[in-house]
């Protein structure tokens, strides 16, 4: 065998070889491909997890926060329409007791009056009487008691007795009416008192319930609003989770596709070189004796 025979040996194993490393690297280049694109997809649903925890945090404490600010409102709410039911009671119990100390007032005034009209009627029925007994005595000693001046003036006597009796009787009834419009001039002001009371506390309750109300929906709102994020953070981790799994994936497809071109094109190179080296060894072969 001649030096070309051993050239033609050598070149078809050099070119053996040389496939054999052509698709080894590529079976490496598509490993290597894979395993990052397993990584990336790890790193990717970790970072997912991470971000999806982290706004999940976020929207407990701001609900938190939210209940504990509606809670405050409701609690000082509450706090508040109490001190005005108390303000509101003692304002009453205060004007009661100026009312009844008014009426005590007025009662005893007209006690008074009464028992010093009752001095004065006595005493002007007495005065009548001694004024009787005087015009009979008079006409007695006189011997003119059947007279018409007699008569007349013990007439004019009891008329003005009558008079008397009636005027103070009058005294009476008028003073009577006074005490009654005195005690429902009272009655009026404790009215008045307890119903500015009662309307002070039902503004109070109605703002309150306004505060409260609004309070809890400002925390339904936070609320939803922290739920949201909270939603749409974990769903924008987890697409960019499966858009760093599907890139992985299609790097690693593409390295595999270029593995097995490399594969293909190192056989059909094999193959080539193995045709040629048959035809080459045949002709070595007829010319060896």
């Amino acid at each position: 065998m001649g030096i070309a025979e051993g050239v033609a040996i050598a070149g078809l194993a050099f070119s053996v070889a040389g496939a054999n490393e052509q698709e080894t690297a590529a079976e490496n280049a598509a490993m290597a491909a894979r395993q990052q694109a397993a990584a990336q997809e790890a790193a990717a649903a970790e970072q997912a997890r991470l971000i999806t925890e982290s706004a999940q945090r976020t929207a407990d404490s701001v609900i938190a926060a939210a209940n504990t600010q509606a809670g405050a409102v409701s609690a000082a709410s509450a706090t508040q329409i109490e001190a005005i039911k108390k303000a509101s009671a003692d304002q009453m119990a205060a004007q009661e007791r100026q009312a009844q100390a008014f009426r005590d007032q007025a009662a005893l005034a007209q006690k008074k009056a009464d028992i010093e009209n009752a001095r004065t009627l006595r005493t002007s029925l007495r005065q009548g009487r001694i004024a009787k007994a005087a015009i009979l005595n008079a006409g007695a000693n006189a011997g003119t008691l059947g007279s018409s001046g007699v008569l007349g003036g013990v007439s004019s006597v009891g008329a003005q007795e009558v008079g008397n009796i009636g005027y103070f009787t009058s005294l009476l009834d008028n003073n009577a009416k006074v005490l009654a419009s005195q005690q429902g001039q009272a009655a009026a002001t404790v009215a008045s008192g307890r119903a500015a009371a009662d309307l002070a506390v039902a503004n109070a309750t109605g703002e309150a319930a306004y505060k409260v109300a609004t309070a809890t929906g400002q925390a339904d709102t936070t609320r939803a609003t922290a739920r949201g994020n909270a939603e749409s953070a974990s769903i924008n981790a987890r697409y960019s989770a499966a858009m760093a799994k599907a890139q992985g994936e299609g790097a690693a497809a593409s390295a595999q596709a270029q593995a097995d071109m490399h594969s293909a094109q190192a056989l059909s190179g094999f193959g080539n070189t193995i045709f040629s080296g048959a035809d080459r060894f045949a002709t070595i072969f007829k010319s060896i004796p």
